[in-house]
């Protein structure tokens, strides 16, 4: 018998999979004139977690997502990049989950703060090849 619990997360799951899909293809990055390659990066949030971020940047905006490694299921992200400045917010399909990316790219990395909105931590980004 499959508990409430399962079949939430299950639902939750297939929510976030069908949010990433759409909003991918609202963006069509691959085809756009202006889109750098895209921009793989590899970290920590916290020291702890350990994530995987990968983005594309057109007209210092930024469309892409996140993914914490041991799920693996990705997770939008929209934000801006001014100067070397970096803020994300990630996009779930619940509006009670939140979660901002603030950080500075310099030398191949991206350092700054992670907040979910009710805590906050350091993470920082290494760009993979």
């Amino acid at each position: 018998m499959v508990s409430g619990k399962k079949i939430a997360l299950i639902c939750t799951l297939i929510t976030t999979v069908t949010g990433v899909v759409a909003l991918f293809a609202d963006f069509n990055l691959r085809n756009h004139p202006d889109a750098m390659d895209k921009l793989s990066f590899f970290g920590s949030i916290n020291k702890s977690i350990p994530i995987e971020l990968e983005i594309s940047v057109v007209e210092n905006e930024i469309t892409g997502f996140y993914k914490y490694t041991k799920y693996d299921i990705p997770i939008p992200v929209k934000g801006s990049l001014k100067d070397n400045h970096i803020i994300m917010d990630a996009f779930y399909a619940s509006e009670n989950k939140k979660e901002q990316f603030v950080g500075t790219l310099a030398n191949n990395k991206i350092l700054g703060q992670w907040t979910d909105y009710e805590k906050h931590y350091q993470f920082e980004l290494s760009r993979t090849e």
